[in-house]
């Protein structure tokens, strides 16, 4: 019994220490600054010198945002990249779309209300030094993904019919 707590334990210590490890990520959130650059529906914004940064922004494009997919280019050394938010329910990667490495995508409410400022953080590193990432606001998924998303719902909404007979 002690073992399997000790193995517990040290799984726990391992997770916790790889969450704290510097890597690639993205984070979404409010800032708390002065100033901020405007931006549409599309935009677009470069890593610093050391692959990070932090950058804030002004949603001016008129309308609320219901999501936000930012392309990423290719971090820098290759590493799993990381989300996280508080403007929306939550944030998942997915592989790249138009030559870039991944795809970032933020959905869900409350989103990014038309005039809220908002930040973009890159970290301290991780990413390649002077890169342009691309950010999208109410991006529809290419069609594949509904035909995907379609067949996954009618599979399980036959496999429960066939569970209740």
């Amino acid at each position: 019994m002690r073992l399997w707590r000790a193995l517990l334990l040290t799984l726990m210590v391992a997770f916790c220490a790889a969450r704290l490890q510097a890597g690639p990520h993205i984070i979404i959130h409010d800032p708390q600054a002065p100033f901020s650059t405007p931006v549409g529906l599309n935009f677009s914004f470069m890593s610093d010198n050391s692959g990070g940064g932090v950058l804030a922004f002004t949603n001016t494009s008129g309308v609320n945002w219901f999501n936000l997919y930012v392309f990423t280019p290719l971090p820098s050394p290759i590493a799993p990249i990381t989300c996280e938010t508080d403007n929306f329910s939550s944030c998942f990667i997915l592989a790249g779309q138009g030559g870039f490495f991944a795809t970032v995508a933020f959905t869900g409410k409350p989103g990014i209300m038309n005039g809220d400022l908002f930040f973009v953080d890159l970290g301290t590193g991780g990413w390649t030094p002077n890169a342009t990432f691309e950010a999208e606001a109410n991006h529809l998924p290419e069609p594949g993904t509904f035909v995907l998303l379609a067949g996954g719902i009618a599979s399980a909404i036959a496999r429960r019919k066939l569970f209740l007979r």
